[in-house]
Parts: structure tokens; sequence; C-alpha cells
């Protein structure tokens, strides 16, 4: 910590380093905004189209279409988390080997990957 001074100036918004910041997270936003935008899209069809139904427009059934899609959308969330939790462990494997000069041991694991995480999404 001695080569660390914090003082007031530290804690400050630099508009420099802000650029940079929102530039790395720029496409994390993106892709989450647009999964909002789509959850809204949905649930908006869902209230319009499902109280077009005979069945769903009934009072005691007005939550099912929107009970399914929430069920689904768990199971979604499971898969992707299933999906990016491989990619994120090949991570260093594939780093490792780039960086020993093995790009076919990289390919292998990238060809493996994809197949096993196309398993998933058929499972």
């Amino acid at each position: 910590m001695k080569a660390i001074r914090l003082g007031k100036r530290s804690f400050g918004l630099h508009l420099s380093l802000a650029k940079r910041y929102l530039a790395l997270g720029m496409t994390s936003f993106l892709s989450q905004i647009s999964l909002v935008a789509a959850m809204m899209a949905i649930n908006n069809m869902i209230r319009k189209y499902g109280a077009l139904d005979s069945l769903f427009s009934q009072t005691e059934y007005t939550q099912i279409p929107m009970a399914v899609v929430g069920i689904v959308m768990k199971f979604f969330q499971i898969v992707i988390s299933i999906a990016v939790g491989m990619a994120a462990g090949c991570i260093p494997v594939i780093g490792f080997n780039v960086g020993a000069g093995r790009n076919d041991r990289v390919r292998t694991l990238f060809t493996r990957l994809l197949i096993c995480e196309a398993a998933v999404g058929a499972v």
C-alpha cells in the first residue's frame, strides 16, 4: 500500500477512464437490454393474444400462459448457464495451448466444446 496513495481525486469521475470502461461493457449492456426488450414484447403478446383465447380469457386461467413462459425461461437460463460454464472452463486451457503454440489442441478442444454445447442445447 506504500505505492498507492488515495485522495479525494481518486474517487472522482474521470471522463477518459469512463470512456474506456464504457467501451468494455457496451456489448454486455446491449445483450442484456435486448433480452429485456424481448421479454417485454413476449409479455405484451401473451397479455394481448392470451385474452383472445376462450379458455385463457377466463379469470381463473389468465395466468397460465405467463407461468408457462416463466418456466421455459428458467429452463433456458439453466441451459445457458451450463453452456457459459463449459466455455469459461475452456478459456485457461485454450490460453495455455495458444501460448505453447499448440494450435492443433486448440482446434480439437474448440470442436469438442461446440459438440458438447450442441448436445446440451439438444437435450
